[in-house]
């Protein structure tokens, strides 16, 4: 399954630069001031092994961990340089919506979502990430004391991570996922101030008569499995064929009370509103996977491909137990 298989490791990170943007323009020193954080919640057993013996509130929420690991490891530290420095973020849980802030309260500057670098950087005292979702931050360590030492902290959102030894889930609960100490020297040719604009690749913009299609979240009351338009997914069944190169609207509707994290294969989108309103900036741009709150409707242009295909993509809620339980489908391009 899908979910044992990212559990067990199966998670990691593809970075595609761009090769004219300068250091003095962002950080881009792998290691020193550009950290790739891939963050995975997980369960061991008592000699260490991964345990992926899902419960009954596994099967219906997905599965949660007690121990949160950054880049495969647990209470890890990282030295930082005194100077701006860049975090790429990846929420790699098989279920868990992570929010994550700075225990001093450093702001982050909110760069790029996984479909690239927004049109400006925002401001964020903290992140909300979906699974499968990514960001990229700019952090001032520049400010910071030699040897001060901070922490990135995760929650999760709506309730406590229920991580650690004696450590227990209510609201507040945070755990550390990154001790970070900033005493390494400032590097020559360093950034010294955020840029103000970026150049992000141009949205999905749609226009008027597109082909609009409803997805509905179905499922999850008395036990009943979650679906997609009242269907799980089946192998065998191509659920709409798109025509190569469209533009057209879909929109999730969530009839369920939980959040379903939702992702497209092998087409591009932006996000066009949320319950009818405008987005906030800092998840405008093109994305690939959108959180769909309960009871709530987002409305995505999708751009599909541009060449007809009779092999079948997928569109699935990022939830893996969900999406190996059936909540997912299949397109085609003809």
């Amino acid at each position: 399954s899908t979910g044992r298989q990212v559990v067990s490791g199966l998670a990691g990170l593809l970075i595609i630069d761009d090769g004219t943007i300068a250091p003095a323009v962002l950080p881009d020193t792998w290691g020193i001031d550009d950290l790739a954080l891939v963050l995975q919640d997980k369960r061991f057993t008592a000699d260490g092994r991964i345990d992926y013996a899902l419960t009954a509130n596994d099967q219906l929420v997905g599965y949660a961990g007690d121990r949160l690991l950054v880049n495969g490891m647990f209470g890890t530290t990282w030295r930082a340089p005194r100077q701006w420095v860049r975090l790429r973020l990846l929420n790699g849980c098989n279920a868990r919506i992570l929010v994550l802030r700075l225990s001093d309260a450093t702001p982050m500057l909110q760069i790029a979502n996984e479909g690239g670098l927004l049109a400006a950087p925002v401001a964020r005292s903290g992140l909300t990430l979906a699974p499968g979702e990514r960001a990229e931050v700019l952090v001032n360590f520049g400010i910071a004391n030699a040897g001060q030492v901070t922490r990135l902290l995760a929650s999760t959102a709506g309730g406590g991570m229920g991580m650690g030894m004696g450590m227990g889930a209510g609201p507040d609960t945070e755990v550390t996922a990154l001790t970070v100490r900033v005493d390494l020297p400032r590097q020559t040719g360093a950034m010294t101030s955020p840029p103000t604009r970026l150049t992000p690749a141009s949205a999905v913009s749609v226009g008027t008569g597109a082909t609009v299609r409803t997805f509905s979240l179905d499922g999850g009351m008395m036990g009943s499995p979650f679906t997609i338009n009242g269907r799980r997914f089946d192998i065998g069944r191509i659920d709409l064929a798109v025509p190569p190169g469209a533009v057209e609207v879909w929109r999730f509707v969530n009839a369920t009370g939980m959040a379903h994290p939702m992702h497209v294969h092998g087409v591009r989108m932006s996000l066009l509103s949320r319950d009818g309103s405008t987005p906030a900036p800092h998840e405008q741009g093109l994305r690939d996977t959108f959180l769909v709150d309960a009871m709530q409707t987002i409305s995505v242009a999708v751009q599909t491909p541009l060449v007809a295909s009779s092999v079948p993509l997928m569109f699935h809620c990022h939830i893996l137990e969900h999406e190996d339980a059936g909540m997912m489908g299949q397109f085609v391009t003809t």
